[in-house]
């Protein structure tokens, strides 16, 4: 099947300082992450809406996210704002 959506975030810093301030911040809000530093899977539960699903890879001080499921009316770009604040 193919990705709802995908795109790349910069980052700064070390793969494990991302991956460790990610998984507090989905923690935070009921999701999970599973994977290590260089790629893995993540769920995001939106209230009242459904899932954010997908996977992601790390490659140098780029992100990589391949969203494979999410609600129909919320748009890529809304989602990659919201990971980008993850991960900045």
């Amino acid at each position: 099947m193919a990705s709802a959506c995908n795109f790349s975030v910069s980052f700064k810093g070390s793969a494990e300082e991302l991956f460790k301030k990610t998984r507090a911040k989905l923690k935070e809000h009921n999701g999970t992450i599973e994977g290590d530093l260089q790629q893995g899977s993540f769920h995001l539960p939106v209230p009242f809406m459904g899932n954010v699903k997908g996977t992601y890879r790390i490659e140098g001080q780029v992100a990589t996210f391949d969203i494979s499921e999410k609600p129909g009316f919320v748009g890529c770009d809304m989602i990659k704002g919201i990971i980008q604040g993850y991960v900045e």
